[in-house]
């Protein structure tokens, strides 16, 4: 989840792209328009088997207001490396 976030501050794409599940990422995938992420906080994190989710906010600011978003993250296990399938923006 960290290294995600870290992805998403750099402008990593490719990265992005490489940790999402191949079902679940969108073809159109753009980093067009979204904030510049300024911190993370983790606010639980739980998994069992291959399944494994993350609570998290993402803080930015806006019009010079510190605001975030707020996901519920899902990711899978597949082999050694957890991918990301489906988030529930709060």
């Amino acid at each position: 989840m960290r290294s995600r976030y870290t992805a998403y501050v750099v402008g990593d794409l490719p990265y992005i792209r490489k940790t999402w599940h191949r079902d679940y990422c969108p073809a159109d995938l753009s980093l067009e328009g979204l904030p510049q992420f300024i911190r993370l906080q983790i606010m639980s994190h739980h998994h069992s088997n291959n399944e494994g989710y993350v609570h998290f906010r993402a803080f930015y600011n806006t019009q010079g207001e510190l605001t975030w978003m707020e996901e519920q993250s899902q990711f899978v296990k597949l082999g050694e490396r957890w991918l990301y399938t489906l988030g529930d923006v709060k």
